[in-house]
């Protein structure tokens, strides 16, 4: 029961049998086809993907699909998958999001917090500094700091249910997209199963 109630909070969690999912995994399964690639870049052995309308935590406290939730608070192009991962008799799930911030957007407050002046640093330093209220409150886990041309780092968020607690890990990469403007990548996944499910999935972050 519990699992089941945070699947519901957040979409993503780990269980140790695959048909247990939520009611928009399992509506999106009947019609989408899993893929083992992502704009031709090959996943890991047990990984696939496909399009649907997941929630979770960090996209209106799950309660609004994430794709509805980013483009709400301003994104211009919001690219959502669920992750499948398998490995023995084991399913788990996360969020995957490629999203193009633009220059009109609510995510964060970008005025004059970052000292290069740049958008995405502006980005960055306002993600680094707990700013990003429309995408609701959250603990950095690990700032945004600079690997090649992309920032990455993760955050934590919180849910309470009665008296139980769901925590869930956002991964985050911010880029310069050249025409669009600041490009990020998120990948969400249930605390509990970040540990094992990251590792698998985290080429998406910052892959071509």
């Amino acid at each position: 029961m519990k699992s089941m109630i945070a699947l519901a909070l957040a979409g993503v969690v780990a269980m140790s049998t695959p048909v247990l999912v939520d009611a928009a995994n399992i509506n999106a399964s009947k019609y989408a086809v899993a893929y083992g690639t992502y704009n031709g870049m090959k996943l890991n052995e047990g990984v696939t993907i496909y399009a649907n309308a997941p929630k979770a935590l960090f996209a209106g406290a799950g309660k609004t699909d994430v794709k509805t939730a980013l483009m709400q608070a301003g994104a211009s192009r919001a690219e959502v998958y669920t992750l499948n991962v398998k490995r023995e008799n084991e399913m788990n799930y996360a969020v995957f999001a490629n999203v193009v911030v633009g220059g009109k957007h609510n995510l964060v407050n970008t005025k004059h917090v970052s000292t290069d002046a740049s958008d995405v640093g502006n980005l960055v330093a306002s993600i680094n500094g707990g700013k990003a209220a429309e995408l609701g409150q959250y603990q950095v886990v690990t700032p945004l700091a600079k690997h090649n041309k992309t920032y990455v780092g993760a955050l934590k968020y919180t849910s309470k249910d009665n008296n139980n607690s769901y925590n869930e890990i956002l991964h985050i990469a911010v880029s310069e997209s050249k025409y669009e403007g600041p490009s990020v990548r998120f990948i969400a996944i249930d605390e509990e199963s970040d540990a094992k499910v990251f590792p698998r999935v985290s080429n998406l972050l910052t892959g071509k």
